[in-house]
């Protein structure tokens, strides 16, 4: 079985008048899908991520290295 790991590295945010803001954070894992207790992950089936421990609520988009 093959793993998937996702680490948010930062956000972009467009709460600020100069248009959107990209903020950089310490590597944060949200998902480790050996670890995973929902099952394995199916190909062309989308995954929802909780982020909202992660980055803020007005945060538009988000940064992250999947290996």
């Amino acid at each position: 079985m093959l793993g998937v790991i996702a680490d948010v590295v930062g956000y972009y945010d467009d709460s600020t008048a100069a248009g959107e803001l990209f903020t950089a954070i310490s590597p944060q894992r949200a998902l480790d899908s050996r670890e995973f207790v929902g099952g394995q992950l199916a190909a062309g089936l989308p995954r929802v991520l909780p982020l909202d421990s992660i980055v803020p609520a007005s945060a538009t988009s988000v940064v992250a290295n999947v290996t």
